[in-house]
């Protein structure tokens, strides 16, 4: 369960992880794919947010090990998704 409200219909709770709560957001939008929303309090303006544009290789390369493994948690939660779907 998120420990952080969070008021987007289309946001999908995937994990809470050192008090911040990850969401998927596959709501189409002006950027195109889909979101990864990291929540830090029930503020509304206390989240960021990364187009799927940033989990390209060398993106990921380039960034801190807590969003390289933030950006890992997502990839996995979404291949499972598939599988369940499937």
């Amino acid at each position: 369960m998120p420990v952080h409200k969070h008021d987007c219909s289309n946001c999908k709770f995937i994990k809470t992880f050192e008090n911040q709560d990850y969401y998927f957001c596959g709501d189409n939008n002006s950027f195109g794919g889909w979101n990864l929303i990291v929540r830090q309090s029930s503020e509304f303006w206390d989240y960021q947010s990364y187009n799927s544009g940033w989990f390209r290789d060398e993106n990921l390369k380039r960034v801190d090990p807590h969003f390289r493994n933030m950006a890992l948690t997502l990839l996995h939660y979404l291949a499972e998704t598939k599988e369940e779907a499937l």
